[in-house]
């Protein structure tokens, strides 16, 4: 998907990429939700909950400046650029 997302690439590689990436993403955490919450007893659903979507905001902070350090220094490669 990187690769879809340098300076050269075409509206339809973006597009197409980030609606993958969408559509996996809400997929992955619908299913992660449940999961965690079948597994405990009905008591401790809301601290699940809480655990699961506490992990899944951090992952997705680490993952999006990692994902824009990349995305930039492909931007900065093909354009001259240096931000």
């Amino acid at each position: 998907m990187i690769h879809s997302r340098g300076a050269n690439a075409s509206d339809a590689e973006i597009v197409w990429s980030q609606l993958l990436q969408g559509i996996g993403g809400g997929f992955t955490a619908v299913s992660l939700q449940v999961t965690a919450q079948a597994g405990v007893p009905r008591a401790d659903v809301g601290m699940v909950t809480a655990v699961v979507l506490l992990i899944t905001e951090i992952g997705g902070a680490i993952g999006s400046s990692i994902g824009r350090s990349c995305l930039i220094e492909r931007m900065a490669i093909g354009a001259d650029f240096n931000p």
